[in-house]
């Protein structure tokens, strides 16, 4: 009777990681008799209305952070659970190929830290998942990121989620067409990039790099277009590995014509480039790969097919 009877009580309580608030975090209130669940706001805050007073099991979980589960008791006065600060969830830079470092980046060139990478990717899920407050929160962190990685990963993920996405592309935009404007081709920069290098105190290599990403984070929006046709043109496998890419997950079978160019004009590189093709998941695409693909590594194909 008493389950019956008791006056309902209000559960609030936050969520931080890193000591920052923590949006887009799924909580759940669970009982014998009862289950609720919902979502941390903007400000890593959550709450359950008219829960019956007893004993609960609260959980905690996003992606890429520790799942953390509690005992509650809840009572008539309206409790306030204590914050919950989730922990990254295991992983050993050194070990992996997560790009980043335990360290504080030294400057804007340097890998992002760890912490700010695996929140990232926490808050990139919840925004994937509907979270306003989690694409809110990114667009905070992208306009103060401190490393170009940071920035450009966030800023691609940006792109045509925020109303007004002008700035960001712009940003964006630059460096990619730089990467497409200087190709490598092999380690060694051309000597205009070398010059254009110099005349801005710019490492040519690492400039490059970062230009590189900058070029992977707009490949999958529409208005890079143009830019990876340019990019199918040249002679430099890094470039038209990104190409293909990008123009797959733009779905844009129009532009197979100039990727058969390419593989035409590069036959030594052509089955590994043509290995992409798995991502546009068409039969023209299909019929194009078969014809640069050895039949040996055609399993290999129709996997990455599968994964995607």
């Amino acid at each position: 009777m008493y389950a019956l009877l008791a006056a309902a009580a209000l559960v609030t309580g936050m969520i931080t990681a890193e000591d920052t608030p923590l949006p887009g975090c799924t909580v759940r209130l669970t009982s014998a008799r009862y289950s609720a669940t919902t979502l941390s706001d903007v400000a890593g805050k959550y709450r359950f209305e008219a829960v019956t007073p007893g004993d609960y099991e609260i959980e905690f979980e996003l992606s890429g952070l520790q799942h953390e589960r509690r005992s509650v008791t809840v009572t008539e006065e309206t409790p306030t659970i204590d914050t919950v600060n989730l922990q990254l969830a295991a992983t050993n830079c050194s070990m992996s190929f997560e790009p980043c470092t335990e360290e504080k980046p030294k400057d804007r060139w340097a890998l992002p830290a760890c912490a700010d990478h695996q929140l990232d990717l926490a808050l990139i899920d919840a925004m994937k998942s509907g979270d306003r407050s989690a694409r809110d929160l990114l667009l905070r962190r992208y306009q103060n990121a401190e490393t170009w990685h940071e920035q450009h990963r966030l800023g691609g993920e940006l792109l045509r989620r925020v109303s007004n996405d002008g700035a960001i592309w712009n940003d964006l935009f630059e460096h990619a067409a730089n990467a497409v404007r200087f190709p490598m081709g092999g380690d060694d920069p051309s000597p205009e990039f070398e010059q254009w290098c110099a005349e801005r105190e710019l490492d040519p290599v690492v400039y490059w790099n970062m230009a590189y990403e900058a070029l992977f984070a707009v490949s999958e929006d529409p208005r890079s277009r143009d830019l990876l046709v340019q990019a199918l043109r040249t002679d430099d496998q890094s470039l038209l590995d990104a190409a293909i890419i990008g123009l797959a997950s733009q779905h844009d079978e129009s532009s197979l014509i100039f990727i058969e160019e390419a593989l035409k004009r590069i036959p030594e590189d052509a089955g590994s480039l043509a290995q992409w093709l798995a991502l546009f998941k068409s039969a023209r695409a299909d019929a194009l790969a078969m014809q640069y693909i050895d039949e040996s590594d055609r399993a290999d194909y129709y996997e990455l097919r599968e994964q995607q």
